[in-house]
């Protein structure tokens, strides 16, 4: 069963108003990309985000509409400090959570690039 979730519009007055997704949203879309998939972490957009994050449980998924209200796309999601994710309201245990799981996702972002890079190599070669 595929549960069609809600993204952010845009912030008013400190709100932020949802509107649904198209039914389009799978679970494989809320996990990092399959290998050789053509579009790394870098390229995801602000919605992509918002998909991964509200997707992660522990907890972690009510701060999702934060990563939308700043604005968070792929480049500047692997690229989060710890301070970053204290602005965003993350405190504690959730930082520490998303701090776990932005490691994993720089690992498996750079374990992507390197199968990319290898499947290119070797479609140089035939």
């Amino acid at each position: 069963m595929v549960i069609v979730k809600k993204a952010p519009a845009c912030v008013v007055g400190g709100e932020v108003p949802w509107q649904p997704l198209s039914s389009a949203v799978s679970e494989a879309s809320l996990s990092p990309p399959a290998p050789l998939s053509p579009h790394p972490v870098t390229h995801w957009t602000k919605q992509q985000v918002w998909q991964w994050v509200g997707g992660l449980g522990e907890g972690l998924e009510r701060h999702a509409g934060a990563f939308a209200a700043r604005g968070v796309d792929g480049a500047l999601l692997l690229a989060l400090s710890s301070a970053d994710l204290k602005l965003l309201g993350l405190g504690g245990d959730d930082r520490r959570r998303m701090k776990r799981r932005l490691k994993e996702l720089r690992a498996a972002h750079e374990k992507h690039l390197k199968a990319l890079k290898k499947a290119e190599k070797k479609a140089k070669k035939k």
